[in-house]
């Protein structure tokens, strides 16, 4: 099973913060680089099928904060590359099936199984 690496991370937040500025002030700048190979090593122990798992990164990559800016977008980005490779599939989400998510993810008031429930209902395959 492919796993992102701290370097897709990084490659990921850098798309996030150029290709999705949220706000002209974001950078790309590596808070911590522990907290990121923490959170990518907590899902690559979790227990579960490939959903679980890419509920795992973007929840642990937002909780986390490893990044500077674009946190909950480079999750985001991860979790569809992870899926893209060991499922051979994306997901497309509505803007407000999204936006509701990183709302609650911001607030750190959403659970992982949140996360799959929210894959599973509102999923469409790419």
């Amino acid at each position: 099973m492919w796993y992102p690496s701290i370097e897709d991370a990084k490659q990921a937040n850098k798309v996030a913060v150029e290709k999705f500025r949220a706000t002209k002030s974001e950078r790309f700048q590596v808070l911590s680089q522990d907290k990121l190979g923490i959170a990518i090593g907590k899902c690559k122990k979790k227990i579960g099928n490939v959903e679980k798992k890419a509920a795992c990164i973007l929840k642990s990559i937002s909780d986390s904060h490893p990044f500077a800016s674009a946190n909950r977008r480079t999750g985001y980005i991860l979790m569809n590359e992870f899926l893209w490779k060991n499922k051979g599939h994306l997901i497309a989400k509505k803007k407000e099936h999204t936006s509701q998510l990183f709302k609650e993810l911001r607030r750190r008031d959403v659970k992982e199984k949140e996360i799959l429930d929210w894959y599973n209902h509102t999923k469409t395959k790419v």
